[in-house]
């Protein structure tokens, strides 16, 4: 358990099937990231599925690590559809049916 100060990107499966359809669609060449190229505390990800859910979002000690990664380019004239905010509520309706 740790402190949630260490960061992530995340995207929603459907961004990412919209992803690959256009790069194939397209036959698009290269090498790209498909993410929201936003870096999200995981404190912050916990805090938005407890305001939905009502859980106890309780940190731990242990200082996490953020990945450094290599950035590459992002698909030309595209970009995320779904939000953060509406994925974590998309999958937690989900979790409940």
């Amino acid at each position: 358990m740790t402190t949630g100060e260490e960061r992530r990107q995340f995207i929603h499966i459907d961004d990412v099937c919209r992803a690959w359809y256009k790069v194939l669609n397209e036959n698009l060449k290269g090498t790209f990231d498909v993410t929201s190229r936003e870096w999200v505390k995981i404190i912050d990800v916990a805090n938005i599925i407890s305001s939905l859910t009502g859980a106890k979002v309780t940190a731990g000690d242990k200082v996490g690590r953020t990945p450094d990664t290599r950035i590459h380019d992002k698909i030309p004239n595209w970009d995320i559809a779904v939000s953060l905010e509406e994925g974590l509520k998309k999958m937690v309706e989900a979790a409940r049916k």
